[in-house]
């Protein structure tokens, strides 16, 4: 199987890793840099 080697896994595996990683730090600082909105939009919804 041409298509299953170690470089493929790598690769797959590093994509995978960037792109959580790349989520994650969005996410964190989405959340960071707009506490007021989430704030505003919990209250909203109490």
């Amino acid at each position: 199987m041409g298509l299953f080697k170690p470089d493929f896994f790598r690769s797959l595996a590093f994509g995978f890793l960037m792109g959580a990683a790349v989520m994650g730090i969005s996410a964190g600082t989405t959340a960071l840099a707009t506490p007021d909105l989430e704030h505003a939009s919990e209250q909203a919804s109490h």
